[in-house]
């Protein structure tokens, strides 16, 4: 069910922390600036693709419905798409796991689609947070997010030319992410993750190595 992504022309393509996996994005992808962890508009959309076990009728039923709940019809639209296009990332014993498990499993699921469906997060959340762990501190500055950012930016056309303005909105949505997920508190502090069983088979079995996006 995974929907294969093709890499654009971006110069840091060979970074040796990018997983050699299908399931990941290998350009980055800034549509997540619409929103954040989307926890229940994703378990609706999961439930109903339980149910149906098709994507079409699935977006059908949801957007007739209105079962994502906005006031206008282009916006369960977007919402739709990028909650899809998440979800299509999952193997199916994920997204079983996101549909059945415990609340913190679904959040540790639903911040694994969002590391498979956008290259930045990815990497913040594998070299970041790494870097972060080396130096024994746990709290995630902006400052940090900047600077992390502006290396990327050095290796990459797409990251240094975007506006400030979305430059700031990406960060404040790629925060948001990760207080819904429960990967960093209120007060930014990186919240050490206890990994359920049941998640880490789910995850192992696809790749390993994905399980470096947990602190």
């Amino acid at each position: 069910m995974r929907c294969a992504i093709k890499p654009d022309n971006d110069k840091s393509n060979n970074n040796k922390n990018i997983l050699n996996s299908h399931t990941l994005t290998k350009h980055y992808r800034m549509s997540y600036v619409l929103g954040g962890l989307f926890l229940n508009e994703s378990l609706i959309v999961a439930g109903e693709y339980t149910n149906q076990k098709d994507w079409d009728k699935t977006k059908s039923q949801i957007l007739t419905e209105n079962r994502l709940q906005t006031n206008m019809k282009k916006s369960s639209v977007r919402m739709y798409r990028e909650i899809e296009l998440r979800l299509k990332t999952l193997t199916d014993n994920q997204l079983n796991l996101l549909y059945s498990g415990a609340v913190e499993e679904k959040r540790q699921i639903l911040w694994l689609t969002c590391c498979k469906s956008y290259r930045l997060i990815f990497e913040m959340a594998t070299e970041l947070f790494e870097e972060k762990a080396a130096r024994g501190e746990r709290q995630l500055a902006l400052s940090d997010y900047e600077a992390f950012y502006t290396k990327k930016a050095l290796k990459s056309d797409k990251l240094q030319y975007l506006t400030q303005s979305t430059r700031d909105k990406l960060r404040s949505v790629t925060f948001k992410i990760m207080r819904e997920a429960d990967i960093i508190s209120k007060n930014n502090e990186i919240l050490p993750q206890l990994v359920s069983r049941q998640v880490k088979t789910a995850i192992a079995e696809e790749n390993p190595k994905l399980l470096k996006i947990y602190p």
